[in-house]
């Protein structure tokens, strides 16, 4: 799942679409899945870019000679 569609809320749509291609999937080839419908991914909480810099990097990140 991309930050932007988690960001801009798309990822509800996209999951469902994922869950209709893997129910058609399923239907036509049972056994290809081992007998279990597949799920789509859970949707993470939280999707960064750059993560937030945490204790350490931003220390780094402000005194890069000291490492």
């Amino acid at each position: 799942m991309t930050p932007a569609a988690v960001h801009y809320g798309h990822h509800q749509a996209i999951t469902e679409a994922r869950a209709l291609t893997f129910s058609a999937a399923f239907d036509l080839h049972p056994l290809r899945c081992k007998g279990r419908l597949p799920q789509p991914p859970r949707v993470p909480d939280k999707v960064y870019i750059n993560p937030p810099l945490t204790e350490e990097t931003t220390a780094i990140v402000a005194n890069p000679k000291a490492h």
